[in-house]
């Protein structure tokens, strides 16, 4: 075990915004730094169907450290930390906009989601139980409404998650055996398996986006004896099943990602002397 980067967990709001298009959201926080972490009970934007409007919800159980993901008609947001590991899995269904509960097959936060084929998938994460990193992958099937489990190569906590095609991908993180992983564990839904890869560099807290059938596992932290940001860019190609480097502008890691048409983006996080 080692002890886990410790840094400042700003509060702050997380909210949707409808557009005059429904389709579009945008995620505010009113901090640029470590989007994950919100204190005490979180509020959740609902999209209200008028233009140009904003709604708030409430979770419920507050906690930090948590994941999303959209499947289907629902949204959901699983585990966290409420000054425990959490598996508290809170349910929003966009067509009858209600709130339902349930809960993961382990306790946990610090964990990735990613969704193909209908299937919300929930992977990895930190459980202060036997302080362990998780390997479990809990799964939403959205067609049947019901939930499965798998298991990652390797428990992790601090991962990735992104999805491309029919495949999902959970990369890197921190584990018992190394603490840095370079670990890329992937699920391809059509075919119902899983195989692994590696990246160029172990490393935690990376971001992920895919875009153009290529994923990409960008930026992220190293853990020596201190936590130094990385700028390796790990990209997959799906169409030719092999992979290249590339560097961002910056080294950092708790960055975030996104993909809009063929563009991935990836925007903020922590480097030294921040």
């Amino acid at each position: 075990n080692h002890a886990r980067p410790s840094f400042r967990r700003p509060r702050g709001e997380l909210r949707v915004f409808t557009s005059p298009n429904p389709s579009h959201f945008f995620m505010k926080n009113q901090y640029r730094f470590l989007l994950s972490w919100v204190l005490g009970t979180l509020l959740v934007g609902t999209a209200l169907r008028a233009a140009g409007q904003w709604s708030t919800a409430t979770l419920g159980q507050g906690r930090s450290s948590l994941t999303a993901a959209s499947v289907g008609n629902k949204v959901i947001f699983a585990g966290g930390n409420n000054g425990a590991s959490s598996g508290f899995v809170d349910v929003y269904d966009t067509s009858t906009d209600t709130w339902s509960t349930t809960s993961l097959s382990k306790d946990r936060y610090e964990l990735a989601s990613a969704v193909a084929g209908g299937k919300a998938f929930f992977a990895g994460g930190y459980s202060d139980v036997g302080t362990t990193h998780r390997n479990e992958v809990d799964i939403y099937d959205s067609a049947t409404n019901t939930w499965s489990t798998a298991t990652l190569s390797v428990g992790r906590s601090y991962l990735t998650g992104t999805a491309s095609g029919s495949k999902v991908f959970f990369a890197g993180g921190t584990s018992q055996a190394a603490v840095n992983s370079n670990v890329v564990d992937i699920y391809d839904v059509s075919t119902n398996t899983w195989s692994a890869a590696t990246l160029s560099l172990g490393r935690f807290a990376l971001a992920a986006a895919s875009a153009g059938g290529k994923v990409f596992f960008a930026g992220g932290l190293g853990f020596d004896s201190f936590a130094f940001p990385s700028a390796v860019v790990d990209i997959y190609d799906t169409a030719t099943n092999t992979w290249s480097t590339a560097t961002l502008s910056q080294p950092r890691g708790y960055l975030a990602a996104t993909s809009v048409g063929s563009k991935v983006i990836f925007a903020g996080g922590w480097r030294l002397g921040y």
